[in-house]
């Protein structure tokens, strides 16, 4: 039996809403938030290696999700570890995204449906260049949101003009969502299963503050295929990935 089996197929929301709510009550109570993260840490120090090697040699284990496993492998965190050592990644069903947020959070053992978050490629339609080579001042950015949460326009607009300590004219400046294919030529990845491991492209990668504030403090993504997710921990995401972090709520 799989977590999500714990809620009913139907989820009607006045069920399942006071169980869910008393799930993310425990999971974020002080007193379990420590001893979740170590778990978590701990797991992943026995099996995350073995695990990645083993969906390497896999000849079932889609192509892009060979293509995150390297890219996880490929950034190290402050202690000069792979990223690939601290992640876990899970396969789940085909219906997936039918589901409700609090059944996707219960399949992967989240926290809350607050850690659910995902990669979207933004594209600055005013940049004078194609280039992504100045982190500062790219084309394009993979920016990380919560599921739970909406990315204010604005807010990113501002801390892109910050970059360059807004010495370049706001007429240079307008985000919009990429289409889908200009999205899976830059990541390699498709719909729902975009990922800023292993990427096409060196794009370069914003956190939400708002994941930074997560507790416990690590956060779940998608891993290059639709049927697959990661989940890392956020200090050390933040490390490997040198990513920025800006305020885009």
């Amino acid at each position: 039996m799989s977590a999500s089996d714990a809620l009913p197929e139907t989820e009607p929301a006045a069920l399942t809403e006071p169980i869910v709510a008393q799930l993310e009550a425990l999971y974020t109570d002080p007193r379990v938030v420590a001893r979740y993260e170590a778990r978590f840490r701990a797991h992943a120090a026995s099996h995350a290696l073995k695990h990645s090697a083993k969906l390497h040699a896999a000849d079932e284990t889609p192509d892009t999700v060979k293509q995150v496993l390297r890219g996880l492998a490929a950034v190290t965190t402050a202690n000069g570890k792979p990223l690939a050592a601290v992640a876990q990644l899970y396969e789940v069903e085909p219906d997936y995204y039918e589901w409700s947020l609090a059944r996707r959070m219960c399949r992967l053992a989240a926290p809350t449906r607050n850690h659910l978050c995902k990669t979207i490629v933004m594209e600055n339609t005013r940049c004078p260049h194609k280039s992504i080579d100045d982190p500062r001042f790219s084309r394009y950015y993979a920016v990380i949101v919560q599921y739970t949460g909406k990315l204010n326009t604005q807010k990113l607009f501002n801390f892109a003009r910050d970059l360059k300590d807004r010495t370049i004219s706001k007429k240079n400046y307008n985000f919009r969502l990429v289409d889908p294919a200009v999205s899976e030529e830059l990541t390699g990845y498709g719909n729902n299963g975009v990922s800023p491991f292993g990427m096409n492209s060196n794009i370069p990668i914003i956190l939400a503050k708002s994941i930074t504030e997560l507790s416990p403090a690590i956060f779940w993504l998608g891993a290059g295929h639709v049927d697959w997710k990661v989940a890392v921990p956020t200090t050390e995401f933040i490390e490997a990935t040198g990513c920025f972090v800006a305020d885009l709520e």
